[in-house]
């Protein structure tokens, strides 16, 4: 397809394109002036959404909803991982290359190259339990998408699954999404959870669609049925027309699949740079309205009397706020972390007591009959290989499991985000109640930096200088009983080793966890101190806060007339 490759390779030089950098510009400069950081991660998802030469199709929806099924039959052969409970935990892209592979990025930067065959240890729930392995996105490149060059298709964890983990994934997420097929069941066949995650979406792309997933458990009549029930729940929700196309894996429905393609998909790839500059619009529409409500709180507050103002301000931040309660909830997470994490780092290490030491006797056995020296040189021997086999061990241990001992952190950073997005909530509420202005803004993940592995320290094997006895001890006759000796000793600094890998691993947690409290009470301050300098008496003339808010407001009216 030419043609589409040609429209792919068009950059944002267009007119539409020239108004959407200029209007992420102006934010920028208001943002700036007015130390409004919460609207950082929004500017850079609609800096971002202009740049990719591709457009993302993102299937979204409840759990088993058959959204991997359904990219799985699109594709033609079974790539993702299914199941009958609630499989992917990883966002997933699907895209066409040549050679077949699959790219992982974890959210520390780095990537790897992985088969096909090792794509659910990294996807799933059972291959990789809550993200431990900390994947931020999985790119498989097949051939079977040849015929959808151009496109991206994502595939997302469940929402309202027993994981709420997958649920904070899909929802985080939406921000970048461009194209989006909301996935839903014929049983129910829309719930308000749907209603709600479309109208969400719509925030951020004009191009939502459902997907009605598993007709061919129903019958014809009943079909009918349905799609009208869908349809008039989408007309009475939302003024913007949804299509909704039905949906089955089973044989006999290729016309269904047909009609997608025809309907939606092929006339998506044939007008990929107008479909892209309509997505980039109603994002930046979404960033100038939240941008536009901050500077009207502004506004607001500057136009209070002094002596009103400063009341209210005592009333957005009085104790129903529990803003001492927040700071209390991070400090009390923390502690928690730090409490537990002894006992969950030796539950990691349990297994190893036995396999490690079971492992160095082995070793030992081959080992020891070419020890043939005298008896302090067989001691020396020992220890040096033990020192070095036992610092081997431990690093590699350290290493592979340092996603497992790193876990606490991690269930860490989502009780701080959710914890600081409720403080964010109802001080929303409260400037809605108090001035007039909602500030509808998400709070942020706060990044686990992952720490440098402890270092390996293997102490002195013996406490003894044995050289001296050397002579008058028979090595013919102590063989047998040095090696029982030695067994012992692999066995005890086994035990002690992982004790001290143990106790060095909980420092790194611990001292990380402080960091991590540090960064979330930083967080919470940012906030106040966003919401306290808007509302506090103008340092800002208040000429140029209207100037502001009449761009921001002019501009937003301009935008929801050509959308």
């Amino acid at each position: 397809m030419p043609e589409v490759e040609s429209a792919n390779r068009v950059r944002s030089a267009t007119p539409a394109g020239r108004d959407a950098r200029s209007a992420i510009k102006l934010v920028r400069e208001i943002a700036a002036r007015y130390e409004i950081q919460s609207l950082e991660r929004l500017i850079a998802v609609c800096e971002s959404a202009g740049d990719r030469h591709e457009l993302g199709v993102a299937v979204l929806g409840r759990f088993k909803a058959g959204k991997s099924s359904f990219l799985n039959h699109f594709i033609g052969r079974k790539v993702l991982p299914v199941g009958v409970v609630p499989v992917t935990s990883v966002i997933t892209e699907l895209a066409w290359a040549n050679e077949e592979r699959c790219r992982v990025r974890f959210l520390d930067g780095r990537d790897e190259l992985v088969g096909l065959a090792d794509l659910p240890g990294f996807i799933t729930e059972a291959g990789n339990p809550e993200n431990g392995k900390r994947v931020d996105r999985v790119t498989v490149s097949v051939r079977d998408l040849a015929s959808y060059r151009g496109l991206r298709f994502i595939d997302t964890p469940g929402l309202e699954s027993a994981f709420a983990h997958n649920t904070d994934v899909s929802l985080h997420w939406i921000p970048n999404v461009d194209i989006a097929l909301v996935a839903v069941g014929v049983d129910p066949p829309l719930s308000q959870q749907d209603v709600s995650l479309i109208r969400k979406l719509l925030e951020y792309t004009p191009k939502v669609c459902v997907l009605l997933t598993k007709v061919d458990a129903i019958t014809e009549d009943e079909r009918v049925e349905v799609l009208d029930f869908v349809h008039a729940q989408l007309n009475r929700n939302f003024e913007q027309n949804i299509a909704v196309f039905p949906y089955s894996t089973r044989e006999g429905f290729e016309s269904l699949r047909q009609a997608l393609e025809e309907n939606f998909l092929l006339p998506t790839l044939a007008t990929v740079r107008e479909q892209k500059e309509q997505i980039v619009e109603r994002k930046v529409q979404t960033l100038v309205r939240e941008c536009g409500e901050y500077v009207r709180l502004r506004l607001r507050s500057a136009e209070i009397i002094d002596s009103e103002r400063q009341q209210l301000r005592h009333r957005a931040f009085d104790d129903t706020l529990s803003v001492a309660d927040t700071k209390l909830a991070l400090q009390l997470a923390t502690r928690h972390v730090i409490a537990q994490s002894r006992a969950y780092i030796e539950k990691v290490l349990a297994p190893y007591q036995r396999s490690m030491g079971t492992e160095l006797t082995g070793r030992l056995a081959s080992e020891y009959p070419a020890w043939r020296t005298s008896f302090g040189k067989t001691l020396v021997r020992f220890e040096e290989w033990l020192r070095a086999e036992m610092t081997c061990q431990v690093a590699e241990i350290s290493q592979t499991r340092q996603s497992d001992f790193l876990q606490p952190l991690y269930d860490l950073q989502r009780q701080y985000r959710k914890t600081l997005q409720a403080f964010r909530d109802q001080l929303s509420e409260r400037t809605m109640e108090l001035f007039g202005v909602s500030l509808r803004t998400t709070e942020t993940e706060i990044a686990v930096r992952a720490p440098r592995s402890p270092d390996v320290q293997i102490g002195r094997i013996f406490d003894h200088n044995w050289e001296l006895l050397s002579a008058i001890l028979p090595m013919a006759l102590l063989r047998g009983v040095l090696r029982r000796r030695f067994v012992t000793r692999v066995e005890e600094e086994t035990f002690k080793n992982l004790c001290r890998l143990t106790a060095q691993w909980l420092d790194v947690v611990s001292a990380t966890a402080l960091q991590m409290q540090k960064e979330a009470e930083e967080r919470l301050r940012e906030v106040i101190d966003t919401v306290d300098r808007l509302t506090a008496s103008p340092s800002v003339d208040i000429r140029q806060i209207r100037w502001d808010l009449d761009q921001l407001e002019s501009l937003h009216a301009k935008q929801r007339k050509e959308s």
